[in-house]
């Protein structure tokens, strides 16, 4: 054991580990604070009870999630940059997956079933998909090739195309709608691994390579967890 330090705050999520010196965590409702790996002494805490769900970065620049919003943080220093307001005219989205980003644009997927994306250096929008109310989305967004990869509670994953939010693909998990997806989707090479909802507990595997546009990928393997 090198270190072991009170977290002072439930963390959904894992840290974010940047230059092999320092670690990034939200503490659900409470705080994002950045430490140092080394002996895990505070270097700044940035208190919000908004923030939820995983962190992302780019170049100095840190996305966190919050209810209704995306904060942009400065790496450095902990200071908040701009808030990136995500409410619509009639709902306040939860957001409590964690950001991806890809393209050089910052991905985020919503309660509501909209993935959102901002430019990263700009933070000015650049495209949003509405995947529709059955598809909220509680899990981190991952990146595949020129894709963002989405899986929702309604156990469908899209794949959108990250340069316009644009569906390329999409396709429904073992057992869904029962088999929701929570999980955040791992992507190794061309295979996507994720687990499903206690109500099916399935642990999958999915080839994504060379899959026809809206034709579903073959599934590698689906087994009870």
């Amino acid at each position: 054991l090198l270190w072991d330090e009170d977290s002072n705050g439930a963390s959904t999520w894992p840290p974010l580990v940047l230059n092999n010196d320092t670690i990034y965590t939200v503490h659900a409702g409470q705080s994002v604070t950045s430490r140092s790996l080394f002996g895990s002494f505070l270097i700044w805490q940035y208190t919000n009870n908004t923030v939820r769900g995983g962190v992302a970065a780019f170049g100095n620049t840190l996305f966190v999630p919050a209810v209704g919003a995306l904060l942009v943080l400065d790496r450095t220093t902990g200071a908040l940059i701009t808030t990136i307001e995500l409410n619509t005219p009639t709902e306040v989205p939860a957001i409590n997956g964690a950001p991806t980003i890809v393209g050089g644009n910052v991905v985020i997927g919503s309660s509501t079933g909209e993935v959102y994306a901002f430019d990263a250096t700009t933070f000015t929008p650049a495209w949003t998909r509405s995947l529709g109310a059955a598809h909220g989305v509680s899990s981190p967004v991952s990146a595949w090739s020129t894709n963002v990869v989405v899986g929702t509670a309604a156990g469908s994953i899209f794949l959108l195309d990250a340069a316009d939010g644009s569906i390329v693909n999409s396709f429904a998990a073992p057992g869904a709608p029962t088999a929701r997806i929570v999980s955040g989707i791992t992507v190794d090479g061309n295979v996507a691994y994720f687990t499903t909802n206690a109500a099916t507990q399935n642990l999958v595997a999915l080839n994504m390579h060379q899959v026809p546009p809206l034709q579903r990928p073959s599934v590698i393997s689906a087994q009870s967890a």
